[in-house]
């Protein structure tokens, strides 16, 4: 969510798109518990652009939205039952993204979140397993000045909520 200081407004900015990655885990199981942790490694290719006029409507310019790169560390604690395993995760994340009023007024910001989530994995074979998962994360707010291009400052406040399905082999 982003909101401008200076016009009072509240404004959403949804971006949506499709992220590519890797993921690096280790679980260790005793009976049918399970912990793990895994680190994910993602290229996105998420953003939004939305037009914004001024109270008075005499101008109006671009906002947009980038999310690039996003790494998370996270613990994972499963139950596992046949080929199937009900889980819970959290852990910290780290994200980049890129805030623009125009093409003239632009910050990447670094952001450090937490997040939460649940899933389902199913072993396939002895090698692969599949998965489905919800995780959300919160990063926080950061400022954005687009020094007086457009003369104001902005707070954006991110979320991000994450449904995937995802292939991993075990070797």
């Amino acid at each position: 969510m982003i909101h401008s200081d200076e016009t009072a407004f509240m404004v959403t900015v949804e971006p949506s798109g499709t992220v590519y990655g890797f993921m690096l885990g280790y679980n260790h199981q005793d009976e049918n518990f399970v912990i793990g942790t895994e680190f994910e490694y993602g290229l996105s290719s998420t953003e939004e652009t939305l037009l914004f006029a001024d109270p008075s409507n005499t101008f109006g310019y671009d906002i947009s939205d980038e999310i690039g790169k996003t790494m998370r560390l996270r613990a994972r604690f499963g139950y596992a039952m046949d080929n199937f395993m009900p889980f819970l995760s959290a852990g910290v994340s780290s994200t980049t993204t890129t805030m623009a009023a125009d093409a003239n007024a632009y910050i990447d910001v670094n952001r450090i979140g937490f997040g939460m989530g649940l899933g389902l994995d199913w072993q396939m074979t002895d090698t692969w397993s599949f998965r489905a998962e919800y995780y959300t994360e919160d990063f926080g707010s950061a400022v954005f000045n687009d020094y007086c291009y457009v003369c104001d400052t902005w707070d954006m406040n991110m979320s991000m909520d994450t449904a995937r399905v995802s292939a991993s082999m075990k070797f």
